[in-house]
């Protein structure tokens, strides 16, 4: 039950970055990135993914 928990938050966070970072990022919610050297800039709000995925995998109770 737990695996599949995991499974599940996994599947939901790692299919949405692709889909979330690119419009957070063409809507202006974006930083620069403070661990590297270059200049680039970096989707700031791309935890509300992350925790999308926790409530996900919260929410299913495989009943």
């Amino acid at each position: 039950m737990v695996f599949l928990i995991f499974i599940v938050s996994f599947i939901v966070s790692f299919a949405g970055f692709p889909i979330v970072i690119p419009r957070l990022k063409s809507a202006g919610i974006v930083g620069k990135n403070m661990n590297s050297e270059k200049e680039e800039e970096i989707a700031e709000m791309g935890g509300l993914l992350i925790a999308a995925g926790v409530g996900a995998s919260g929410n299913y109770r495989g009943s």
